[in-house]
């Protein structure tokens, strides 16, 4: 459009001097097709055969203006490059095909018009040559930003299908892991119940104190075994499938750490309601005090806040920190620093999945001050 209205300015000083009218009509004729794509792709409704027919209504355009201007003489013809180049890029190849024939057919159109040849004088020439000039721009310049848009897009699709796959990756490992879980579970728990109850009845029968003390331990350590299945089972995912619920930032928080009231723990969060699966990220915060409470260093610090479309639950203590190899390696499955017995290496990893899961991430910041957790969650 606006090398039309620049050739209406300066044609006549070429030597030529189009029809306003006619310009006028092939200028309204661009505006209504192309503004008319520009309004569709933005909202999703565009698609294959419409993308076709206004590349073929832009072919036409473009075969009017140069009947009008020198034929198949003029140098503009190279532009009917550029429909065939965006339908071989966006149409499926039936309709590129279509929109090639379109192309093909508009240009042998203009051999037919029995346009002169142009005065190959010094002067026409000159003219003719800078027009070859300036419609080489034209192409080049667009077929290059053709071909990086696509580069771009290939390297985003190619960096969503790694996303995908490491968050398929990441699903295989949970699902394996909540069906060891639920195995060990089914078959553990009948024999460790067992043992708690002899244990008891045991401990009412013997006289002897070390004896008692040795079935204390015995319970204890049951116990214990206990607990290590059931946190299995809460890393193995359970909960992903949780309704959404409203809820306010403050009652989210009180919920989570209920169970924490008496570890020194300081929350904050702000006025806001959110719609998330409140159970899945009250673990999701639980496991995160648990962990900075073992860290050492409290107070530990909760805060939920709205930030950038998401709800962040950031999580600090003021331990020792994390070396940065450790820091590398935080959210791997079984991956522990504690001694042994003392954790089963699955807190983070969980955490970490359920983000992802819930199409966030988790983030860990830490240094010799401590160390901040972030979970952030799209709401």
């Amino acid at each position: 459009m606006v090398g039309l209205l620049a050739l209406v300015a300066v044609g006549p000083r070429i030597g030529f001097s189009p029809p306003v009218a006619w310009v006028a009509a092939v200028v309204a004729g661009i505006a209504v097709t192309n503004g008319g794509l520009w309004l569709w792709v933005p909202s999703g409704r565009a698609r294959a055969p419409v993308a076709a027919a206004l590349l073929a209504v832009d072919t036409l355009l473009l075969t009017t203006l140069l009947a009008e201007s020198g034929g198949a003489a003029n140098p503009f013809v190279v532009l009917y490059g550029f429909p065939v180049v965006v339908g071989a890029l966006l149409l499926p190849t039936g309709l590129s095909v279509a929109v090639f024939g379109v192309a093909t057919a508009a240009y042998a159109s203009l051999f037919a018009i029995g346009h002169d040849l142009h005065d190959h004088g010094a002067a026409a020439m000159r003219v003719h040559m800078i027009g070859m000039f300036v419609a080489y721009l034209l192409t080049a310049t667009t077929m290059a930003a053709l071909v990086l848009w696509v580069r771009r897009v290939q390297g985003r699709a190619a960096w969503e299908l790694a996303r995908a796959h490491t968050m398929r990756e990441r699903a295989e490992r949970l699902t394996s892991l909540a069906t060891l879980a639920a195995g060990a579970a089914h078959e553990l728990g009948s024999p460790l119940s067992t043992i708690l109850v002899v244990s008891r009845e045991l401990e009412q029968l013997v006289d002897s104190a070390p004896a008692r003390d040795d079935l204390a331990l015995i319970r204890g350590e049951v116990e214990r075994c206990r607990e290590i299945v059931a946190g299995m089972s809460a890393g193995g995912g359970v909960g992903i499938g949780e309704a959404r619920l409203r809820v306010g930032l403050r009652d989210l928080l009180d919920d989570a750490l209920e169970a924490l009231s008496d570890a020194d723990v300081r929350a904050s969060a702000t006025d806001e309601e959110v719609t998330v699966p409140v159970r899945l990220l009250g673990q999701v915060v639980r496991q995160l005090v648990s962990n900075a409470l073992d860290a050492g260093g409290a107070p530990v610090e909760v805060a939920a806040a709205l930030r950038d479309g998401g709800l962040a639950l950031t999580v600090r203590d003021r331990g020792p920190g994390m070396p940065p190899e450790v820091l590398a390696r935080a959210t791997e499955p079984f991956f522990t620093t504690k001694a042994p017995g003392a954790g089963t290496g699955l807190g983070l990893f969980f955490v970490a999945s359920v983000a992802q899961q819930l199409g966030g991430h988790l983030e860990l910041r830490s240094d010799a001050g401590g160390t901040v957790a972030t979970v952030w969650v799209p709401v």
